[in-house]
C-alpha cells in the first residue's frame, strides 16, 4: 500500500502525541518522589527542667495575621498565669484602692436613706411594709416606730433624727416625731424643707396660685409659728433651702449672668446684705462644711463636657465668695459626705462618666456606670481612691460613721443599702 507524505506526516505526529502523553501520566503519577528531609520542631523545654536558652541572631519572628502588623501571638483556649489570675480577681476585704469586698444591709429597695444619731446606723423608709427602720453595720433591722405610713415619697429628716417631714403623691405633708409619737399634718402648699442645726426650727417655701404669696419662711417643725423671711414671686425655683450649720444662712438664690456663669445670693432670716459668690456653671448643688465656714458645691459648664465638677468656697461674713477653689473632682455635691470636723470629704465618683452627665443627671443610673469611692483631703486638695465595690455598681449616697472606718451607700440600681470596710 501506498502513503503519501501528508499521511505519514499525520501518522508521526499521532505518535509523537501518544509518547508525550504517556510521559506525562508517568511523571505525574508514577515517578517516585525524591527524598525530602525532615523539618523537625524546635525542642520544647519539658516544664521543671530549666528555661530554653537565647537563639543565635537576635529574637525569634512573632507570628500574625498576614497584612496585619505582627504582635504578640494569643491563645485564647490557654488558660492565664495563676499569678496574673489572682491579681484581676483579687478583692481586698479593706480598701486599698481597688475591688472591696462590701455588705449588703437591706435585701429591698431603701428610700430616704440617712446616717442615724448615733453615726453607726442609717434611718429608712420601707414601701412595702410602709416602716421606717434602722439598719446597724451588721445589717440587722429594728423598727422606728409600729406605725405604718403608706406611700411615703420623701422623708425629710431633722439633725436629730428623730423627726421628719413626709411627703405624699397627692401633695399632703406630714410631720412625725418617732420619739414622742407627734404627728401633725402640715399644709399643702410648703414645700422643700430644711431644718436648722438644732432641729429646733425648719425653712420651707410656700407656694400658692398667686405669685404675691409665695414665701420662703420659718416655723417649729410641726407648723407652728410659722414666720414669713423672703417673698419668692415667681422665682421659687431659683431657690435653694439649705440652713447652714452656724445658723446664719438658710438658703441661696441663683441668678444666671452667662452660659457659664450664675451669680449666688446668700439669704438669711434677718434680711442681712450678704456678699454674692459667682459660681462657674448650672445646676447648683450647695454642700456646707460642718462649721459652715465653707460650701462644697458642684455645677456644670461647657468647658468640662457639661459634666458635674465639685468647688470650695468661702461663706461666711465677708469673705463669702472669697477663695474659690476647684477640686478637679467630677461629681455631684449630694454624692458626698463630711467627716466629723470636714477635714476629708467622702465621695462616690463615676469611672468613666460620659459628656453631658450635668445636663441629664439621671444618664448614670440608666447606665450602671461603676462607681469608685474616693478620699479628698480638703485642706491639701488631695485625692485617694479608697476603693470600688466588688460588683460594679452606680452609688447615689455616701455615709461615713463616726470612727470613719465604714462607708455607707446606695445602690442606684436596686435601691439597696451597702457597706464597705475603709480602715
Amino acid at each position: 500500500m501506498n502513503f503519501t507524505k501528508k499521511q505519514i506526516a499525520w501518522a508521526l505526529g499521532f505518535i509523537t502525541l501518544i509518547i508525550l502523553m504517556g510521559w506525562a501520566i508517568y511523571a505525574v503519577f508514577l515517578r517516585p518522589l525524591l527524598p525530602v528531609e525532615p523539618i523537625l520542631p524546635e525542642e520544647v523545654p519539658i516544664v521543671g527542667e530549666g528555661l530554653p536558652g537565647a537563639g543565635v541572631g537576635g529574637p525569634k519572628p512573632l507570628l500574625g495575621i498576614p497584612g496585619e502588623t505582627p504582635g504578640l501571638a494569643l491563645a485564647p483556649d490557654l488558660p492565664e498565669p495563676a499569678a496574673k489570675q489572682d491579681q484581676e480577681s483579687y478583692v481586698s476585704d479593706v480598701a486599698v484602692g481597688g475591688p472591696t469586698r462590701t455588705k449588703a444591709l437591706t435585701d429591698k429597695p431603701s428610700y430616704s436613706v440617712t446616717l442615724s444619731g448615733d453615726k453607726r446606723s442609717l434611718n429608712f423608709y420601707d414601701r412595702e411594709s410602709a416602716q421606717f427602720y434602722r439598719v446597724n453595720d451588721q445589717g440587722q433591722s429594728i423598727k422606728l416606730s409600729d406605725k405604718q405610713f403608706y406611700e411615703v415619697q420623701e422623708a425629710n429628716w431633722a439633725p436629730n433624727k428623730n423627726e421628719t417631714i413626709m411627703e405624699f403623691p397627692d401633695g399632703n405633708k406630714l410631720y412625725y416625731n418617732f420619739q414622742t409619737d407627734k404627728q401633725v399634718t402640715l399644709p399643702s402648699h410648703w414645700d422643700d424643707f430644711s431644718f436648722a442645726p438644732s432641729s429646733g426650727e425648719m425653712a420651707f417655701k410656700s407656694i400658692t396660685d398667686s405669685v404675691e404669696d409665695n414665701w420662703m419662711a420659718i416655723s417649729s417643725p410641726d407648723g407652728s409659728s410659722p414666720e414669713a423671711i423672703q417673698p419668692l414671686g415667681a422665682n421659687g425655683n431659683q431657690v435653694t433651702l439649705s440652713w447652714s450649720p452656724n445658723n446664719q444662712v438658710i438658703g441661696m438664690f441663683t441668678k444666671p449672668i452667662s452660659n457659664n456663669k450664675q451669680e449666688v445670693y446668700f439669704l438669711g432670716r434677718n434680711d442681712e446684705n450678704f456678699k454674692l459668690a459667682v459660681v462657674e456653671g448650672r445646676d447648683f448643688r450647695p454642700n456646707w462644711f460642718p462649721d459652715g465656714s465653707k460650701m462644697l458645691y458642684s455645677v456644670y459648664n461647657s468647658n468640662d463636657n457639661f459634666n458635674p465638677s465639685l468647688w470650695v468656697v468661702d461663706a461666711v461674713g465677708d469673705t463669702i465668695g472669697e477663695n474659690r477653689v476647684p477640686l478637679e473632682v467630677n461629681t455631684w455635691a449630694d454624692r458626698c459626705t463630711f467627716n466629723r470636723d470636714g477635714s476629708s470629704l467622702y465621695c462616690s465618683r463615676p469611672k468613666d462618666i460620659p459628656a453631658g452627665a450635668g445636663l441629664f443627671p439621671d444618664l448614670l443610673t440608666r447606665r450602671n456606670v461603676p462607681s469608685e469611692l474616693i478620699k479628698v483631703n480638703t485642706v491639701s486638695g488631695g485625692i485617694t481612691i479608697l476603693g470600688e465595690p466588688e460588683t460594679s455598681m452606680d452609688i447615689a449616697q455616701v455615709f461615713v460613721n463616726d470612727a470613719e472606718d465604714k462607708l455607707f451607700f446606695q445602690n442606684s440600681q436596686d435601691l439597696t443599702i451597702q457597706s464597705m470596710r475603709i480602715k
